[in-house]
């Protein structure tokens, strides 16, 4: 993507300035051309393949995943949410994550405001009763945000600017923060950061330790890159 050194140092450091140019308040016209992108079904074979030619060592490879983005009615979660599932790329029947993506026109903000639902990977019968609800929506009919992870709050949406056309949007930096998993007792924060074109999405994403914002736990190493298919 043509912006992406840009919007990871920008990003990197915390903040998407306006005053930089590098992003521009968002009109009711960008929200709707923005969810008419951000649904379809995306995977990142080109990457995988770019990364096995360069000789990208395999530890540090991305993974081929398919993404299907749908929009769901379900009132629980807002008029403008989406289901997301996250496949093998290889093996369509390897489930490898579950979302709701509720978007929403922030006009005091003038961003597009993402309230990201995570589904209980603890909770088995629900992931395989909710699995495919992007051919059965029907699956999703009884579902609402109290079945989700309950540790995300409106502290962890994220905000979506927009330059030449392109999305972009991140966490605000250090606020979606909780105890790290385990008896620690240590305070860490996740920080997912997004781009959205007609033809890719790109995202990054980990949790950071919140006294000097070091790696926890990296989710990603790189950017994935998944090409829109349809």
């Amino acid at each position: 993507m043509k912006f992406l050194t840009q919007i990871t140092l920008a990003l990197t450091l915390g903040f998407m300035p306006l005053s930089s140019g590098l992003a521009a308040d968002i009109t009711e016209r960008d929200y709707q051309e923005f969810l008419s992108w951000w649904a379809g079904e995306y995977d990142n074979v080109a990457q995988v393949k770019e990364q096995e030619e360069s000789k990208v060592p395999a530890e540090d490879r991305n993974p081929a995943t398919r993404i299907i983005f749908r929009k769901i009615d379900v009132p629980a979660f807002g008029p403008d949410s989406y289901y997301g599932e996250w496949q093998d790329a290889n093996d369509a029947s390897k489930l490898l994550r579950q979302r709701v993506y509720a978007f929403e026109f922030d006009e005091a903000a003038q961003s597009i405001r993402l309230f990201l639902h995570i589904w209980p990977a603890e909770s088995p019968d629900f992931v395989a009763r909710t699995r495919g609800a992007h051919l059965e929506p029907s699956k999703l009919d009884d579902v609402t945000p109290d079945d989700m992870l309950s540790f995300l709050g409106r502290e962890c949406d994220i905000y979506f600017g927009q330059t030449d056309g392109e999305y972009f949007g991140a966490m605000n930096k250090g606020e979606c923060a909780f105890d790290a998993p385990g008896e620690s007792g240590q305070s860490i924060y996740s920080w997912s950061q997004m781009t959205v074109s007609d033809s890719q999405f790109t995202y990054l994403d980990g949790w950071y330790n919140g006294e000097d914002g070091t790696p926890f736990r990296q989710f990603t190493k790189n950017w994935y890159e998944y090409d829109k298919k349809n």
